[in-house]
């Protein structure tokens, strides 16, 4: 019974860790953008809410499991990180993009999905970073394919990035 409390403990330990890690990544790529003020933490708790109303309500159920749920309100906040790769002219500028800049600026989805990618190749276990993947390449996707990067159509979308991006527009 020690050991096994011991590797509880051990384990509640390193998803602690994880999920500061995962946090101040984010905060890092947060601060180029210092607009957002605590929009992170507030992703991160809608993304709660609307995962364990949608399972409440009977959608879902086989997906939603306590670990989706704690998966995605620590995945969400990577939703954004590919930001770091925006140049400060154009992330940083007043007032409206130029379509130009538009077209840079939705690149970052592609940045910190690919960015991901590439982190979970070299992990035996890469966990909630798969999520953490697909959040941040499909949060700007549309259900009608009218989105990006990819243009997903419908259930093309992970469910995760799904619900980020409601969580990210409200």
């Amino acid at each position: 019974a020690s050991l096994a409390v011991h590797q509880e403990m051990s384990r509640r330990d390193l998803d602690q860790a994880q999920h500061a890690t995962i946090l101040a990544l984010a905060r890092l790529a947060e601060r180029r953008d210092m607009e957002t003020g605590k929009h992170l933490e507030r992703v991160s708790a809608y993304c709660r809410l609307v995962a364990e109303s949608l399972r409440a309500l009977g959608f879902h159920t086989g997906t939603i499991t306590d670990a989706f749920i704690e998966d995605l309100a620590s995945s969400s906040l990577l939703h954004d990180i590919g930001k770091v790769g925006i140049p400060d002219s154009i992330l940083l500028k007043p007032g409206s993009l130029s379509p130009d800049e538009w077209t840079i600026m939705k690149t970052h989805a592609e940045i910190g999905g690919s960015t991901l990618d590439g982190v979970i190749e070299g992990l035996q276990a890469p966990g909630f970073l798969t999520m953490g993947r697909d959040i941040a390449w499909c949060h700007h996707e549309k259900w009608d394919g009218s989105g990006y990067p990819r243009g997903l159509v419908g259930t093309e979308i992970p469910l995760c990035a799904r619900i980020v991006a409601i969580a990210d527009v409200y």
